[in-house]
């Protein structure tokens, strides 16, 4: 089956026409922990922000309900780890705990669903090394530059998931909730 899709145009209407919304919120928190700077990135540039925008990188496909599409994304070449394979470089350590929101943009904010924030939080939460060295040992060793890598990338997997896991709910939703207990 062909799956029709196009390069989702930035506009807000779109998005209430999705059949995953819920992704969304996933997506935001997925490029934060991969420092994505490819998709939307809030850069700051002589004291202004000038966002980097790819919408490019998120799809709506036609493979929805009639008259809806699935939210898809794809393209992460330019995350964090693809700085990581070079030979003494270390500029990694600090964006460990970086608290720039990435893939956030502009028209995602109505769509942000705390739950599903909380619930991806408590997934990169649970990252274990076993899964991390996992992953890594899936990628070719001659498209590796450096020895260092593997290591490398152990370390900011498992401690830049730790701190998202951590911190990214009170990045997206700052206002904090008030508990109401009932009066028995």
């Amino acid at each position: 089956m062909r799956d029709e899709s196009e390069p989702w145009n930035e506009s807000p209407h779109l998005l209430t026409r999705i059949d995953n919304p819920q992704d969304i919120s996933w997506l935001v928190v997925f490029d934060t922990f991969a420092c994505n700077y490819d998709r939307y990135y809030p850069r700051v540039v002589a004291g202004e922000i000038q966002p980097h925008r790819n919408a490019r990188n998120v799809f709506l496909s036609e493979d929805g309900a009639t008259g809806r599409f699935r939210l898809r994304v794809y393209d992460h070449t330019l995350c964090e780890y693809a700085l990581m394979d070079a030979p003494g470089g270390s500029h990694w350590l600090g964006k460990i705990e970086d608290p720039t929101v990435f893939g956030l943009f502009p028209a995602f904010k109505n769509h942000l669903d705390r739950e599903q924030v909380k619930s991806a939080a408590a997934k990169l939460g649970m990252l274990d090394s076993a899964t991390i060295q996992a992953i890594i040992g899936t990628v070719p060793r001659q498209w590796i530059q450096s020895p260092d890598t593997p290591t490398n990338w152990g370390t900011f997997i498992s401690r830049r998931a730790a701190f998202v896991a951590r911190t990214i709910e009170l990045r997206l939703f700052p206002q904090q909730e008030l508990r109401y207990d009932r009066p028995r």
